[in-house]
């Protein structure tokens, strides 16, 4: 059976961002940044994404502190905060209504809720191309798959058929100037597992296609 990470990476990639108590404070920092300069400051955080460099120059920063009255600390978190929601609703494939409500239930004031889901809508699928055109350290590719159903008897010829599940094996490459590694992967659905599955890839599908 799948282990735990591939099934939760799977199962819940369209769950929603984590409200940890680090994101809920950097929420309730963000709430006293002016709607105006917050949507300035999220349109130049998402055309920089994705990217490992700092965003601002230590002049800009300087600046922004004065501006926002905030410190330098204060400031990074407000980026990083900023950074966070932008790459989770990306990798997750979160739709602007869903992110509104997310960001709501971490406190977040209506206006500047609004703020981000209009930006993300704006923004948000030139953001996607860029980290698929992306290639931080050649990520694995599915080059092939196979499935075939796995019949498990009862301890008697006579007894009626127990579990069958379907088995997945994945084959992954990751490419490289030399050579390409390879590494197969395997799992294990029963049918409701397999329901579910299918539908978070229908689900999956949809946002790329409205994405693309």
């Amino acid at each position: 059976r799948v282990s735990g990470a591939v099934h939760r990476a799977i199962c819940g990639a369209m769950s929603s961002i984590p409200l940890t108590v680090e994101f809920r404070s950097a929420v309730a920092l963000t709430n006293d940044v002016a709607p105006a300069r917050y949507a300035r400051l999220l349109e130049r955080i998402l055309n920089s994404l994705p990217t490992k460099a700092k965003i601002f120059t230590e002049a800009e920063e300087e600046r922004l502190s004065e501006l926002l009255k905030l410190s330098a600390a204060q400031l990074d978190t407000l980026v990083a905060a900023s950074c966070y929601i932008f790459e989770s609703a990306a990798y997750q494939m979160v739709y602007p209504d869903d992110l509104g409500t997310t960001l709501k239930e971490a406190g977040m004031l209506d206006t500047l809720v609004e703020v981000v889901t209009t930006i993300w809508e704006e923004l948000g699928g030139a953001f996607v191309k860029r980290l698929k055109a992306a290639s931080f350290g050649a990520p694995l590719s599915l080059t092939d798959s196979t499935w075939y159903m796995h019949l498990t008897m009862g301890r008697s010829g006579l007894t009626r058929l127990q579990e069958p599940t379907a088995i997945f094996e994945l084959t992954l490459e990751r490419p490289s100037q030399v050579s390409s590694e390879q590494e197969t992967i395997g799992m294990e659905f029963d049918h409701d597992e397999l329901s579910a599955f299918f539908g978070k890839l229908e689900q999956i599908q949809e946002q790329l296609d409205a994405l693309g």
